[in-house]
């Protein structure tokens, strides 16, 4: 049995287990199975790893064209804009803690605009509802 890290109550979640085992057979040398082993599950940690970006970045891009299109955005407002974008879709459509006028009326008092908020919410509710 693997030795867990001293003051944790939660379970060890798979992926750590498969980190570890990665990280053994790594030490245990040139082995070709091993290799084979190690390869495999590197492959499968890093798909689930990778498996939780995709809707924040398909909602990304998909912004990103829609604030291109305006010259009046300010490169700088970008970072603000991504971070609507990640809050939006953590808040509101992951967790369901926040409403989307929540959200909206947090990041307008942050000093974005809020009728381009409001397109982007439009512009993500087409993006991951339907897919594309």
């Amino acid at each position: 049995m693997a030795r867990r890290p001293t003051g944790t109550t939660e379970p060890r979640s798979e992926l750590y287990d498969e980190k570890q085992a990665i990280r053994r057979v790594n030490q245990a040398g040139t082995n070709a199975s091993a290799q084979n082993l190690a390869i495999q599950s590197a492959a499968r940690v890093s798909a689930r790893w990778s498996a939780g970006f995709g809707e924040h970045h398909k909602g990304w891009l998909a912004i990103q064209k829609t604030l291109q299109s305006d010259p009046v955005v300010p490169k700088l407002a970008y970072a603000g804009y991504k971070a609507f974008v990640g809050e939006y879709i953590s808040k509101v459509r992951n967790k369901g803690t926040e409403t989307s006028d929540m959200v909206v009326s947090k990041f307008t008092r942050l000093g974005l605009d809020g009728s381009k908020l409001s397109a982007i919410v439009a512009v993500l509710g087409e993006v991951l509802d339907t897919g594309y």
